[in-house]
């Protein structure tokens, strides 16, 4: 399969964001704050947008999707800048020159220092649709003469920010945190301009910094957010939905899942709405109703016998939920069925 390559040599800005326009043969646009890209050509479709904010912090947004696997290979010589990462769609591969770290996931807090002259490689697949909000920082400039922002910051995270040069590359791929994912919806609406859009942005950056940073020196401890998930919760999640697949004729409250897998309830219903966009009892609703629509196709059970089937003891509700979904009464559906075959 092909693969495009883009090489990041400087940290974001102007010419930055005007090199990677001519990579991807974009329109390009900017003002005095910022840049704006958009593409919808041979390299795929997308927009990229750079915030130039104060004190060695700059803003980039990336909702694309690539018509081949793009490759962006990461290395800086000087002024090596800290990257905070959050994917909110699709994912994202990442190595270390030939030593692959692993997948970088939707909704996963990310933190990168890089080290000098080593590459970095993240590469993103053909037609996956790609959301990413990277924070990027420049220590130099960031810290300068004011070393006290560092204060409560655990020695690790203050050696990666205080140190003049990268003699080694540091990486934090964390838990899972719908917060941040909030904060950075916040920033997409932001629509006011001028001052106003500028503190806006600068504060709402701010607030995704402290939380990844606090998602990093709680995941170092071995602590867990009420809105966060570790890769064990995830696992929880998937565990949860094969119980109701398999106990399709029960009614099963969320309470009683949430004790089946060993979360709170609170858990259970962060994890269902990161990993499949609903709550708990909208995606119970949505799978017996698919499986309602299975055994009404697939077999030759009446309206009584699937709703029983599926696990519901009403069936005047169970007709109203299949007619809101698929536009027809369960009957009418199965008299849609029997003309069919019969032609």
């Amino acid at each position: 399969m092909t693969k495009k390559t883009i090489t990041i040599t400087t940290a974001i800005g102007p010419d930055n964001a005007k090199r990677l326009a001519m990579n991807l043969d974009a329109d390009f646009n900017s003002n005095y704050n910022g840049s704006h890209i958009s593409f919808n050509n041979k390299h795929g479709r997308g927009i990229i947008t750079f915030t130039f904010l104060n004190e060695g912090v700059s803003l980039m947004f990336m909702e694309v999707n690539f018509r081949c696997n793009t490759i962006f290979k990461v290395h800086f010589e000087e002024n090596v800048p800290i990257d905070f990462m959050f994917l909110t769609s699709g994912t994202m591969s990442f190595k270390i020159e030939d030593t692959s770290i692993g997948t970088i996931e939707r909704f996963q807090n990310v933190i990168i220092r890089y080290k000098e002259n080593a590459a970095a490689i993240f590469e993103m697949k053909c037609d996956e649709k790609i959301q990413l909000c990277l924070i990027q920082l420049c220590p130099e400039k960031y810290i300068k003469n004011n070393t006290k922002r560092l204060d409560g910051l655990p020695q690790d995270i203050k050696d990666v920010f205080s140190q003049s040069s990268s003699s080694r590359m540091f990486y934090h791929l964390g838990n899972y945190n719908l917060k941040i994912s909030d904060y950075i919806k916040q920033l997409k609406e932001t629509n006011t301009k001028g001052l106003i859009k500028d503190l806006t942005i600068t504060g709402i950056v701010n607030l995704i910094l402290s939380a990844q940073l606090t998602e990093y020196i709680n995941h170092e401890q071995s602590l867990s957010l009420p809105e966060s998930l570790t890769t064990t919760d995830v696992e929880k999640i998937h565990v949860a939905v094969e119980y109701l697949h398999g106990h399709l004729h029960q009614r099963i409250s969320v309470n009683s899942l949430a004790y089946h897998v060993n979360l709170t309830p609170v858990k259970l219903q962060i994890g269902f709405k990161m990993v499949y966009k609903k709550s708990v009892n909208n995606y119970t609703k949505e799978m017996k109703l698919q499986a309602a629509y299975n055994y009404f196709s697939n077999s030759n059970l009446n309206v009584s016998q699937v709703v029983y089937k599926v696990g519901y003891t009403s069936r005047s509700y169970f007709t109203q939920i299949f007619s809101e979904r698929f536009g027809m009464l369960p009957s009418e559906f199965i008299k849609g069925l029997k003309k069919s075959n019969l032609n």
